[in-house]
């Protein structure tokens, strides 16, 4: 029996930076015909025979929403193929990124395959269909400094990486980097699904409260984004996380938040230029830091360890002088207790399931 072949498909993330306000806009389109019937997603749909998929996405969103584009406004992002994310089938979507500087609004009108369009505030959107939630995540670490998106790093190696708009307060990072503490930045990595009072435990107790959290579907193994996860509206559960930390003054980053490929943390903050980089990390990571990928090159790249207090199975209380071993510089500092310690995403997941 032949394979079914994968349809080659095209998403465009048009966002608009407001110039005066603390505002971020992107255009949607009202689907009109199944799946998803009346949701919200990002404008496209497939490529013709013959055509490029630069030439595709210029003609989707023309034709969706009469806005006017020309190819070399267009950034492509990762692409998303995870098997499972469109009830289509087999569906590999090339993604592209603009960002506006003008709103044309007034010439904007829904084309005959979509029910509407139009411009809606990021941080008013309610849920996306498909995967598109995750796809925006990633569209959204283009406003920030920095840590460099993972697509514009693996074209750019040489270069400097420069945010390309300004991203909500909410999300964005500007107090992480104010005050005396600047020059050293603290990264958070984690699932947090869900976020519990562990969490934020941690970043109370951080003495350096500039803490950029890092939200990642799968940073410790490849695997594609599993039928459970294709049900999430990633850039929801981002909302819903940004207001969970609302009164701290740390900030999210988006860009690995519902990505198909893992994202070690060594690939991403070696990379990072210009501040002193340290992770907050539970004692069960910090107990296994020497397993993870390119252990030796990201514990020599580090500033600080901030260690909170963990329930662990396993101790093991040479870590601190094999560490000391591949960075003699390296600040190891033990958080104080928390009565939540006990708490584990990992278990709350399980128990729902149960």
């Amino acid at each position: 029996m032949a394979e079914t072949p994968t349809l080659q498909h095209v998403l465009i993330v048009a966002l608009l930076p407001a110039l005066e306000s603390d505002h971020l806009e992107i255009l949607l389109v009202k689907r009109k015909f199944p799946p998803f019937a009346g949701g919200l997603a990002l404008p496209g749909g497939f490529v013709k025979p013959g055509e490029t998929p630069l030439h595709a996405a210029v003609r989707e969103i023309h034709d969706e929403t009469h806005l006017v584009l020309r190819e070399e406004d267009l950034i492509e992002l990762s692409p998303r193929q995870a098997l499972g994310r469109d009830p289509r089938g087999a569906v590999e979507s090339k993604v592209f990124l603009t960002v506006m500087k003008k709103d044309f609004s007034a010439t904007m009108q829904p084309g005959t395959s979509v029910e509407s369009c139009g411009w809606i505030k990021v941080l008013a959107i309610p849920e996306l269909v498909f995967d598109h939630g995750a796809i925006v995540c990633e569209a959204l670490s283009y406003g920030w400094p920095v840590l460099a998106p993972v697509t514009w790093r693996q074209k750019n190696q040489t270069q400097v990486w420069q945010p390309l708009f300004e991203l909500p307060k909410s999300l964005g990072p500007k107090d992480v980097f104010a005050g005396a503490n600047s020059h050293e930045v603290i990264f958070f990595g984690g699932s947090f699904r869900p976020w519990h009072q562990g969490h934020r435990a941690c970043l109370e107790l951080c003495p350096n409260p500039h803490v950029v959290v890092v939200p990642d579907t799968n940073p410790w193994k490849l695997r594609a984004v599993g039928p459970t996860e294709q049900k999430r509206c990633f850039l929801k559960s981002l909302l819903e996380l940004a207001r969970a930390l609302k009164g701290l003054p740390c900030a999210i980053y988006p860009g690995f938040w519902g990505a198909e490929t893992e994202n070690p943390t060594a690939e991403w903050l070696l990379t990072i230029q210009g501040v002193s980089c340290s992770l907050l990390i539970g004692e069960d990571n910090f107990y296994s830091l020497l397993k993870w990928k390119r252990a030796p090159e990201l514990i020599k790249g580090l500033h600080a360890l901030y260690v909170a207090p963990r329930d662990c199975a396993v101790r093991d209380e040479g870590i601190t002088q094999a560490l000391l071993a591949h960075n003699p510089n390296l600040k190891i500092i033990k958080l104080s207790d928390h009565p939540y310690k006990h708490l584990s995403s990992t278990e709350m997941r399980q128990t729902v399931k149960s």
